[in-house]
């Protein structure tokens, strides 16, 4: 579990960084996992146990004033949705619970704090998990324009590859239930080999859709083409973009997409 609590802080904070706020959900979002039998009766064993995915007092209740689960509701009072024609049990919508640094006095002397108009996102679309996170907030929630760079000129190009969310694997479910005094339903494979499961999947504000289907989210605002200058030199692809933000006095032109 410390592996998934260091993805989702480092994306947490990262926007804390840029936009400080005390709001709640301010750096999160929602998400929901599977709640199948075999989820629910290691959630049962686990809760306020294990401090792992199917622990409940690890996530909030949204309708408790988004405290943390006092019971395993969470998992026990599943709900159906039918995703790609196929229905099945998911738990409530609900968060995982953010471990935030305090907000650094600091941050009030930067430039770009709380100001969008100072801060410009230049990607190659390779960005994903945590930095999809933060990237979709900075971009669609906070309105920083984002650069994508390569592509074939007039196409639209991701800021990111794949958003957050949590996948686990084989041996750490198995580990699950270990930890909750359980057999697993998990045999090992007779072979080493490596499954990953998404077991976790997050949604953007007001959106029915989880994120890695929802491509409207996506798309950057500018695409910059790749020159035989800036595919050697980052700091004049910088340069380029700081001249198209803020319109600087530059040596290097404007690329055409933009």
């Amino acid at each position: 579990m410390r592996q998934l609590w260091r993805i989702i802080n480092l994306a947490a904070n990262t926007i804390q960084t840029f936009f400080p706020s005390n709001e709640s959900m301010s750096t999160s979002l929602a998400s929901d996992l599977r709640a199948t039998p075999v989820i629910q009766q290691v959630a049962e064993a686990s809760f306020r146990k294990t401090q792992t995915l199917y622990d409940a007092s690890c996530f909030i209740d949204f309708d408790n004033k988004n405290r943390p689960y006092t019971n395993n509701n969470l998992f026990s009072q599943s709900i159906s949705y039918t995703r790609s024609g196929r229905t099945s049990n998911y738990t409530h919508r609900t968060s995982l619970i953010d471990l935030l640094t305090p907000i650094d006095p600091v941050l009030s002397t930067f430039a770009w704090t709380n100001n969008a108009s100072n801060i410009r996102i230049l990607t190659d679309g390779r960005c994903g998990s945590a930095c999809a996170i933060f990237t979709h907030f900075l971009s669609n929630v906070h309105k920083v324009d984002a650069y994508a760079v390569g592509g074939i000129k007039a196409d639209q190009l991701s800021m990111f590859s794949f958003p957050g969310g949590i996948v686990s694997n084989r041996t750490v479910l198995r580990r699950y239930y270990t930890n909750a005094g359980l057999a697993s339903p998990l045999e090992p494979f007779p072979y080493s080999t490596h499954l990953g499961v998404t077991v976790l999947e997050i949604y953007a504000h007001g959106s029915a859709t989880p994120f890695e289907y929802d491509a409207a989210l996506y798309p950057a605002a500018y695409r910059v083409g790749y020159t035989t200058q800036n595919s050697r030199n980052r700091q004049v692809m910088w340069e380029a973009v700081a001249t198209h933000a803020w319109k600087r006095n530059s040596t290097v032109m404007e690329c055409d997409d933009f």
